[in-house]
This record gives C-alpha cells, sequence and structure tokens, in this order.
C-alpha cells in the first residue's frame, strides 16, 4: 500500500534532492523515500540501543548481587 502527499520543499533540499537523484539515476520520489526509511529506522535502532543498554546495566547489577 502507498500513500500520496503534498509536501513543501525549501528550494535548497529540493536541488540536493534532485543532484542525488541524479547522481543514483533514481527518482526524487525515490530519494525522499530513501531519506524518510534511513530516518526511521535510525530511530529504531536508537531506541533498540537504549533498551540494550539498560538490559545491560541490569544485568551487572544481578550479576555483582550473586557474587
Amino acid at each position: 500500500m502507498s500513500a500520496k502527499f503534498n509536501v513543501i520543499i525549501p528550494d535548497d533540499l529540493l536541488e540536493r534532492a534532485r543532484k542525488v537523484a541524479d547522481e543514483k539515476n533514481i527518482s526524487v520520489a525515490a530519494i525522499i523515500n530513501e531519506a524518510l526509511r534511513n530516518t526511521l529506522e535510525g530511530d529504531r535502532i536508537s531506541a533498540l540501543e537504549s533498551r540494550v543498554l539498560e538490559l545491560e546495566k541490569e544485568i551487572k547489577k544481578l550479576k555483582n548481587r550473586n557474587k
């Protein structure tokens, strides 16, 4: 499923997107999708890393308690 949006993009970002799209030989829409996907994936990874860090702290506490 896909959705269609009307988005206002500042001129400088649009020019940069066009340049990257030309270099990669893909559409500006594909560049925007890639940027959005990378941003959302980065947020997901950050959230997972944070959860892992908290779990590692808990494991360390438990190990120290059992010594």
